[in-house]
Formats: C-alpha cells, structure tokens, sequence
C-alpha cells in the first residue's frame, strides 16, 4: 500500500481476533504512519473497529 497507494481503494482489511490486539497495534500504525507527516500527505488511511467505546 505504502509503495503503490491508489487513494480511494481499500486495499487491504487486517482483522485482529482481540480488541487488545487491535488498540495497540493503532498506536503503531499511528506512529509509523502519521508522525511528522501532514494530514494531506499521508499515504494510507485506517481506522479501527472493536466494538468498544472511545477513540
């Protein structure tokens, strides 16, 4: 995705089997991929779903 981004595809879905699993490993792809980069430069998007409440 980092090499050949194509804005407006989704081109992968990684799916963690525990909620604890998926929170940490949001704060690494938010540090990987968002730390010093302007909001309109990033090369990816994500997002996380657990079910939980909060961010």
């Amino acid at each position: 995705m980092l090499r050949d981004p194509e804005p407006g595809r989704i081109k992968a879905i990684v799916v963690y089997p525990m909620n604890a699993l998926a929170n940490s490993q949001l704060l690494e792809l938010e540090k990987y991929l968002t730390y010093g980069m302007a909001a309109d430069d990033r090369p990816v998007t994500f997002a996380r779903y657990t079910g939980q409440g909060g961010r």
